[in-house]
């Protein structure tokens, strides 16, 4: 009597797996299969959710490497047209290089605070200017803003008296420096192709 109570004792199982809970009373007669068979369709279940996962992360990262390649293409198209278009209004402008940048700095301040405030107030373009980088400390962005007011004037200057060649090369000049500064002060590491690319640039001025 009492193995037969002991075989008909009623168990409880939960079996969890990720948000599905799932309790059923049974005898230790059914127990593997109860089990098993629970344990099966929570496999199939998460295998259809694996494979479901890994298309969509797929599909993911090929929309971000597509996203990366078109925009890469338009720095490039921007850049180039960016230093052409620089060189032609400095050949009327060769007497005038500090009006020239005057009007650049007019021109370039309103229309950067043009995209900053709206996306940053409203969190536009997947909210690209988040709220935490607003509370961050200013001064470092006013020392950027310092130094890239002073590149700009150089450039401009450049552009006037310096021929077009030129204008393109020395700017490359900036990638071997960065990684010496980076490398004294960071302590970065580089791999050698990143060493070749350096030295090629440096052979091309």
């Amino acid at each position: 009597q009492q193995q037969q109570q002991q075989q008909h004792q009623v168990h409880k199982a939960v079996v969890d797996k990720g948000a599905l809970s799932i309790t059923s009373e049974y005898d230790d007669d059914d127990q593997s299969i109860t089990v098993n068979s629970l344990r099966g369709d929570n496999n199939n279940n998460s295998g259809g959710g694996g494979v479901e996962s890994n298309n969509s992360s797929n599909d993911m990262s090929n929309q971000q490497e597509t996203k990366l390649l078109i925009t890469f293409l338009l720095m490039v198209i921007v850049g180039t047209a960016n230093k052409v278009f620089q060189k032609l209004q400095a050949i009327p402008m060769y007497n005038y290089p500090n009006s020239l940048n005057l009007l650049q700095n007019f021109v370039y301040v309103p229309l950067c605070f043009a995209y900053i405030l709206p996306v940053s107030r409203f969190g536009l373009l997947n909210n690209a200017i988040p709220h935490e980088v607003t509370t961050l400390p200013k001064t470092p962005f006013a020392i950027m803003g310092l130094l890239d007011c002073i590149t700009c004037m150089l450039l401009t200057f450049a552009a006037v008296y310096l021929p077009g060649t030129l204008l393109i090369l020395l700017p490359q000049a900036a990638i071997p420096i960065s990684m010496i500064l980076s490398k004294k002060i960071k302590g970065e590491t580089y791999a050698r192709y990143q060493y070749l690319g350096a030295v090629v640039v440096v052979l091309g001025i």
